[in-house]
């Protein structure tokens, strides 16, 4: 019998380079080093665009060219960097303190094991059938949890493994990731206070599901944030602009409820592009 898990789906069904749309292109070549994206989605897409356009990004908030006990110094050579925050994860991603944690009992009880026992993992053991690389990049404090998760670029090989084995580290869209989100938490951590000095905010494709209250609230402060602070705001003669809004919503009543649900906006000052994602939606968004 064959069968095959969400994440499964979620990477099959993920466009390979010579499919991607038009559309993510457009979008990435439009992007600056000054943009952040924050992404609730779990697939690899936005980066094998930015990766076959030779678009330079990070996945994590801040480089470090300097770590002390208790500061670090922000390396800021590298200002050609996209930041793409990924808040529930990715299907790609895997963490490593499960595979620590036995290190770590095999040392303390070695006569439990053979001298030589090194435990099995395929993606972080002796007989590992991939080459797992950290998320992360450059100096890191030594209690950062970030340094746990590592990227899978093999993931044919390891998705066909049992999902025991091989589960990506991936949040539910539930109030239930609060247990478990502490390897990202720095990603979410200081959103209430995001927006109110950017020039753009743009949101696509989100529909604001009832059961993320959490995702709810990083999108509601961070939009009051952008409209209602200095919403005049301007920066080397660019003018803040409206909200922006990507999605599909084919009828009235359903841009409708799409509205209700996001009742929290100023809609004087909230644009909408309800056709969906392609390549005229990017030229709006990013004009």
């Amino acid at each position: 019998m064959q069968y095959r898990t969400r994440n499964g789906i979620i990477h099959a069904r993920t466009p390979e380079p010579s499919n991607i749309p038009d559309a993510y292109h457009r979008f990435a070549s439009r992007l600056t080093s000054t943009d952040y994206i924050l992404t609730f989605n779990y697939d690899t897409l936005l980066e094998r665009t930015f990766a076959l356009d030779g678009i330079p990004y990070r996945l994590f908030p801040d480089r470090y060219s300097e770590v002390r006990p208790f500061s670090c110094t922000i390396d800021s050579r590298r200002d050609d960097e996209i930041v793409l925050l990924k808040l529930h994860g990715s299907v790609d991603w895997f963490c490593k303190d499960a595979f620590d944690e036995h290190i770590q009992l095999v040392r303390e009880t070695p006569n439990m094991y053979p001298d030589d026992y090194q435990p099995s993992d395929p993606i972080f053991g002796r007989d590992a059938i991939v080459s797992p690389m950290p998320i992360t990049d450059g100096p890191r404090p030594e209690d950062d949890p970030l340094t746990s998760l590592y990227r899978v670029a093999e993931l044919d090989q390891v998705l066909a493994q049992p999902w025991w084995k091989c589960t990506p580290f991936i949040l539910s869209p539930s109030t239930s990731k609060l247990f478990y989100v502490k390897h990202i938490l720095g990603f979410w951590r200081g959103l209430q206070k995001a927006g109110g000095l950017n020039l753009s905010l743009g949101i696509v494709g989100y529909s604001l599901p009832k059961y993320d209250d959490y995702a709810m609230q990083a999108i509601y402060h961070i939009a009051r944030n952008y409209q209602h602070y200095e919403p005049d705001f301007t920066h080397n003669g660019r003018k803040k602009t409206k909200v922006r809004i990507v999605d599909f919503q084919p009828t009235e009543s359903a841009a409708t409820a799409f509205r209700h649900r996001y009742r929290f906006l100023d809609w004087d000052r909230t644009e909408t592009c309800f056709s969906g994602f392609d390549s005229v939606a990017v030229d709006w968004l990013m004009r």
